[in-house]
Formats: C-alpha cells, structure tokens, sequence
C-alpha cells in the first residue's frame, strides 16, 4: 500500500514544532501559549456554493449565449440570454406564438438550480 505524502502549510509546520519541543519525547501535556487561541475559521459549504454560483454566473449568463429553460415536465428550450441586469436576466422567445411575449424575464436567483443542474451535467460528461 503506497502513502501519499501531505505537504502542509507553513503555518501548521509551524505550529508542529513548537509542540513538538514543547511537549518533549513521553507525550507531556502542552503547556499554556503555545496553542492558537479561538475558533479555527474554515471555509463553509455555503461560501464555496455561493463562490462556484457566482463563477458559474458571470461565464453563463454572458448576453448571446443559451441556456436550457424548463417549459414543462421533462422539456427543456434553448433559449438566448439577450440582456443581464443586477438581479434579472431577460431571454429572447425562440418562437413567440400570438400573444406571447417575445422576451421573459427571470431572476437570477432563480436560475440558480438551472446552473447548478448545467454544471453537474457538464462534469458527468467530463
């Protein structure tokens, strides 16, 4: 069984040491100061999803280019970005019937499932 090698921040190393020499060679406890103090801050799950929306935001949703809009159960259109606001993205009708508009307008919040479904698909073909 191979082991891969983990290469760890300076700050970790860092940190390592000074427990290292601290504690000495029985395990002794580690003494007051040496450890960092608070809560170590990570990167929640909710920051990295709103990160890849955002990414995924600003390279779909580009004016000119489609996305598959859902119009029913288990249909899908095409439809072409034709302007984006702040919060709202307008889309060209590709065959507006009489008495249709021909632009819809969506929030882009609302979109976000459609990406998110875009990109799992897009990963799932590699």
């Amino acid at each position: 069984m191979r082991y891969k090698e983990i290469k760890e921040a300076d700050y970790i190393t860092n940190l390592m040491k000074k427990i290292g020499t601290a504690t000495g060679p029985m395990g002794n406890p580690v003494p007051t100061g040496v450890l960092p103090k608070g809560t170590i801050k990570s990167v929640g799950t909710k920051q990295v999803a709103t990160q890849i929306n955002k990414i995924a935001n600003r390279d779909l949703l580009k004016p000119g280019k489609s996305l598959p809009i859902p119009v029913g159960p288990n249909q899908e259109t095409d439809m072409e970005i034709d302007t984006v606001d702040a919060d709202t993205v307008s889309f060209k009708n590709p065959d507006p019937k009489p008495g249709e508009a021909p632009k819809t307008t969506l929030n882009k919040k609302d979109l976000n499932p459609i990406i998110n479904n875009l990109l799992r698909r897009q990963r799932a073909q590699g």
